[in-house]
């Protein structure tokens, strides 16, 4: 039995492992103790445990917990499936000792808030698919263009994050904003609703082509989120109302910008596209005229792509800027 006050993955593999069986007291008035097996090399910790203690189930595939006996004393002995990320469990053991010895903490609880350290640790920050990023970015270029042609105050039109039918409204034209990456503007539309306009209101879909750019062109999710902000700051209360849109509607964080090194740039320009009768489309009410409302209602999922090139107006046309301000075509 062998005491350690600076206890190490390093020396405890050189010393311990792979040798007889043997037992590391840790410091502190517990007298915990890390135990290596001879016969496969496995190790794991005892703990001694306090009457009517209930032990935790373990989470972990390859983490065992179970009740063992030295003499008549009770012990909670966890140990790991041998070459199972070693180096990590020798640490998840230490962060479980921290919490008995330093926090004083019963057991399961120690047990219970080191597991979730180390799942928060190994998640690592959550990434957006490059699809709901390439979303984010259309509806941030058409922002820009909305806050070239109303101000700040455009801020108050992004209704995506909101929750709302579609991604802005500006008086009673709303706009479904849809990027690819593709040669022609075929887009991806989901669902019988996302080209259906709210009551009394004309619905148009921005469509944008962005493809991926080399260094020193284009710009990042990141970078496009800086210019915004940059733009609106003049208006009290306006870059908050974005970091509020962004934070709770989207899947944006800003401490994962590093994630979003991917540089973008339009293709050409965006153009704008009215929906209705000439349009692409699959909605409730165009189903309905072929097929009876109670069967129409059993559709339940619908995706589908349409090919919106060469139509509606282009971006710096007329035409374009008087329906972004909200007016008709």
């Amino acid at each position: 039995m062998t005491s350690s006050l600076q206890l190490s993955w390093q020396n405890f593999e050189a010393n311990y492992l792979g040798g007889p069986p043997r037992e590391v007291v840790l410091p502190g008035s517990l007298k915990l103790r890390l135990f290596v097996l001879a016969q496969n090399g496995g190790f794991g910790m005892r703990v001694p445990l306090k009457a009517a203690e209930i032990m935790p189930g373990s989470p972990i595939n390859a983490v065992r917990i179970r009740e063992v006996r030295a003499g008549t004393a009770p012990l909670v002995e966890i140990s790991c499936i041998p070459g199972a990320a070693s180096k990590e469990f020798f640490y998840f053991l230490l962060t479980v000792a921290d919490g008995l010895e330093l926090k004083g903490l019963a057991f399961t609880d120690a047990f219970e808030q080191a597991v979730k350290a180390w799942k928060d640790l190994l998640r690592g920050p959550a990434r957006m698919s490059e699809e709901e990023e390439l979303g984010l970015f259309g509806e941030l270029l058409t922002l820009g263009i909305l806050v070239e042609a109303l101000g700040p105050t455009a801020i108050s039109h992004w209704t995506g994050p909101t929750g709302d039918k579609h991604d802005f409204r500006v008086h009673k034209n709303e706009f479904e904003v849809k990027t690819t990456t593709g040669s022609t503007r075929i887009h991806v539309i989901n669902g019988l609703n996302q080209l259906a306009p709210s009551q009394q209101c004309r619905l148009y879909v921005v469509s944008w082509q962005v493809e991926r750019a080399g260094p020193g062109s284009g710009e990042t999710l990141a970078e496009r989120i800086a210019k915004v902000r940059k733009v609106i700051k003049s208006q009290p209360g306006a870059v908050s109302q974005l970091n509020a849109l962004l934070e709770k509607g989207t899947g944006w964080r800003d401490p994962d910008a590093s994630l979003y090194r991917e540089r973008w740039r339009p293709r050409d320009l965006a153009r704008v596209v009215l929906v209705d009768e000439a349009c692409p489309r699959i909605t409730s009410a165009v189903l309905e005229s072929g097929l009876p409302s109670e069967l129409t209602a059993l559709i339940t999922d619908l995706h589908y792509r349409i090919n919106l090139e060469g139509r509606g107006f282009a971006h710096e046309s007329p035409q374009f800027d008087r329906i972004l301000r909200g007016e008709s075509s």
